[in-house]
Order: structure tokens, then C-alpha cells, then sequence
């Protein structure tokens, strides 16, 4: 009942005192204006920033992935033949012990990298 009272009493004296609330035409200064026009600011001089950067890494990339295809397809990507003396990395046949250690190294990094 207490609830219900000062329930019905807050909305009564809002009622009650709504003519007085009228709306000033006034400009109120507040610190939401440093954040609505410095952080618009600050926005834009990071978009352009990180949009000139996207475009250095962009061309990076582009150049990073070509050396990258040149060098798999000049030592990985040889086909097994057998009159020829050099052959891609994963042509040749391994022997286990070399496996083992690759498949133990690989498998370390990943769970490194996991609990990183």
C-alpha cells in the first residue's frame, strides 16, 4: 500500500505542476557539446588516417602475395618427375622420424598460440 501511495502521489504532483513546466527557447551549453564536436572531429582525422593506411597495406599485400606465389610455385609447387633432380618440398618422400618432428613442431605452436 505505502508503494502504491507514493506511487499515485509522484504521478498527482507531476500532473499538478505540468503548466509550470513550459519550454525556453535557450541554447544550454554542456559538455555533451565538446564531445558531439570534438569527437566528430577527432572521427573524420582517424578515418582518414586509417583509409590512407588500408591503402598502404593494400598495395603491401598485393606485392607480398605475389613474391610469396612466385616463391611457392618456384620451390613447393615442382611436380614429382623422376628424371628431375631438384623437386618441389612436398614432392620429395620423407622419412618418418622427419614427419614426426614436423607434425610435434606444428602441433606446439598451435596449442602456444592457443593459450596466447
Amino acid at each position: 500500500m505505502f508503494y502504491l501511495q507514493l506511487l499515485l502521489f509522484s504521478g498527482l504532483a507531476f500532473f499538478v505542476l505540468l503548466p509550470l513546466m513550459k519550454r525556453t527557447m535557450t541554447i544550454s551549453l554542456d559538455t555533451d557539446w565538446l564531445w558531439r564536436r570534438a569527437g566528430y572531429s577527432l572521427y573524420k582525422a582517424l578515418e582518414k588516417v586509417f583509409s590512407a593506411l588500408a591503402e598502404v597495406i593494400a598495395v603491401q599485400r598485393a606485392s607480398l602475395q605475389k613474391l610469396l606465389h612466385n616463391i611457392a610455385v618456384k620451390y613447393l609447387g615442382q611436380p614429382h618427375t623422376a628424371d628431375s633432380k631438384e623437386r618441389g618440398m612436398f614432392a620429395r618422400s620423407w622419412p618418418v622420424g622427419t614427419t614426426a618432428l614436423w607434425i610435434a613442431g606444428l602441433l606446439s605452436a598451435y596449442v602456444l598460440l592457443y593459450y596466447l
